[in-house]
């Protein structure tokens, strides 16, 4: 005997997972609303979704890492201002082949912008960055004066 059973296509996608990824997704656009430089647009260009980051601090150092996949290092441009990171890049489109016919086409082209605030005042004549593998790894030292503010706080007990 046959099984004749179909399996709904929407048997597969949680609703839940769903909801839960949009709110991650607002959040996250929300949170970084007001820290962005302005976005600007071209006519020809779209711009594309921004890296995500690491920013974390090792020794006197703020490292950032972004994830920017199949970009060369010319395709990168970093400035750093004196309270934030401004990544740019943009991933360039391949010419269309005429006689494909796509089946899914998902991978996105065009430029990005993300401004990342800092938490301190750093050296920018001493930042490094290396890309290595899709990751685009800057070291910003932080300035002398970020790194005299720090102080230990006696705790006493009451």
């Amino acid at each position: 005997m046959f099984n004749l059973v179909r399996r709904s296509p929407f048997r597969e996608i949680s609703p839940f997972r769903e909801l839960s990824r949009f709110e991650r997704e607002a959040d996250r656009f929300f949170r970084n609303f007001w820290n962005r430089a302005p976005m600007v647009w071209e006519e020809d260009t779209e711009l594309i979704t921004e890296p995500s980051i690491n920013m974390f601090e090792e020794g006197d150092n703020i490292v950032v890492e972004a994830q920017v996949p199949g970009l060369k290092k010319d395709d990168l441009h970093l400035q750093i201002t004196s309270d934030r990171l401004l990544l740019r890049g943009e991933t360039k489109e391949e010419s269309e082949k005429k006689d494909r016919n796509y089946h899914f086409r998902e991978m996105r082209y065009g430029r990005f912008e993300r401004a990342i605030p800092l938490p301190y005042e750093v050296s920018s004549d001493k930042a490094k960055a290396e890309l290595k593998d899709g990751v685009l790894r800057v070291t910003l030292p932080k300035s002398e004066a970020a790194r005299k503010n720090v102080r230990e706080i006696e705790v006493k007990a009451a």
